[in-house]
């Protein structure tokens, strides 16, 4: 194998690696995720070199759907902090009846 075809199946490997771990991420992201995934950070390997042309487009593709995903998130937090918000008003409401603060194990 000549080290151009040694770059480009190593490159689709990353490429399908990080496909895989985007589509993880969305996962997590979904209305009900599922709970057993786990997502490491990805890291790509330090001596992969350029892409080959031939190749651009997919990473190009792969790119474009991470900052899809990373969009995705910002709405989702923005969605989590209103939902806090709301939560910490009604929990301070006129009428509320007052949290306890600590709880005497003795009686």
């Amino acid at each position: 194998m000549t080290d151009r075809s040694d770059r480009s199946d190593r490159w689709s490997a990353v490429l399908d690696a990080l496909e895989a771990h985007v589509d993880a991420a969305w996962a997590l992201l979904a209305d009900e995720p599922d709970e057993t995934v786990s997502l490491e950070p990805w890291v790509p390997p330090a001596d992969l070199g350029p892409c080959p042309a031939a190749l651009q487009p997919r990473a190009l593709a792969v790119l474009a759907r991470q900052h899809e995903l990373e969009e995705g998130l910002a709405r989702r937090m923005e969605a989590v902090a209103r939902e806090v918000q709301v939560a910490a008003r009604r929990s301070q409401a006129p009428g509320t009846p007052p949290r306890s603060r600590f709880l005497d194990q003795r009686a």
